[in-house]
């Protein structure tokens, strides 16, 4: 699955340099060396692959090697070993950690990532905690180093996961990027900043009384894919008037729960009725 992801990275980069037929040499090797993983190691009677665990589950779902009709199962699966046979803990080490949560992410299950990151029992960063770590250890039991840069992914999806700000794979550089806030749990506020080559993009989001609200900055020459949770477009407002009707400002479409929009460059304030 590593050699898989370096050929899709690579493929996707010469595309981007304008090497096309690199890019077709790749992704047909991709699609050769992907249907053996799939064959060799799933297992159809669990609908899982190799021993089971997260990362095995996830990977495969991450690179698309996993047969459409077949990956609603293997999801469903995924689930249940976190949930169920993990009991909320998260059950891999360094790589699989980013594996993990960058789908979990992608796929819009920040509670599933908040149900891991908040158990206090072993496995887990709350488990460190307990133990009175003020360092991130080389293994879950505290084993070897334990002042260690390994199992650092959650640093990640606080900023991308609950606070939303997220690159656009399809405009590299930050010309185009993504904004998906991540209320969960009892997180009630976040803010996040990122130094773009178009300036400072800025994101903060709260629920208050009820009613979710985003402040946003979207540097000069660039522009957002923003994301707020709501049951309809129309009830979200921006700066008092319709979101749809204020400048700058453009619905897309209505997905999982969320409402879409599209902003330019500029300031702007959100809330949902």
């Amino acid at each position: 699955c590593y050699w898989l992801l370096n050929l899709d990275m690579a493929a996707r980069a010469a595309d981007i340099l304008g090497h096309h037929d690199d890019a077709a040499r790749y992704r047909a090797r991709f699609k050769e060396i992907g249907q053996t993983v799939h064959q060799h190691f799933f297992n159809a009677a669990s609908n899982s692959y190799a021993n089971g665990e997260q990362p095995y589950l996830v990977f495969p779902l991450i690179l698309g090697i996993t047969p459409p009709e077949q990956q609603p199962l293997v999801r469903q699966q995924l689930m249940k070993t976190i949930l169920e046979t993990d009991k909320g803990h998260i059950n891999s080490g360094l790589h699989g950690c980013w594996l993990l949560f960058n789908y979990l992410m992608a796929n819009g299950r920040n509670d599933v990532i908040y149900t891991m990151v908040s158990q206090t029992t072993y496995p887990g960063w709350g488990y460190m905690l307990e133990q009175g770590a003020t360092t991130v250890w080389e293994e879950w039991n505290g084993n070897n180093s334990r002042l260690h840069s390994t199992l650092l992914a959650v640093g990640n999806w606080f900023s991308e996961g609950v606070g939303g700000l997220r690159a656009d794979p399809a405009h590299p550089g930050y010309k185009r990027f993504l904004v998906e806030p991540g209320p969960v749990g009892a997180v009630n506020r976040a803010k996040a900043s990122f130094n773009s080559p178009y300036g400072q993009i800025r994101s903060e989001w709260r629920k208050e009384t009820g009613r979710f609200k985003l402040d946003l900055q979207v540097p000069p020459n660039s522009s957002a894919l923003v994301s707020i949770p709501a049951s309809e477009a129309s009830r979200v407002r921006e700066n008092g008037r319709p979101a749809a009707e204020a400048r700058g400002v453009r619905f897309v479409r209505m997905e999982g729960g969320r409402a879409m929009f599209e902003c330019d460059a500029g300031r702007y304030a959100f809330a949902v009725e």
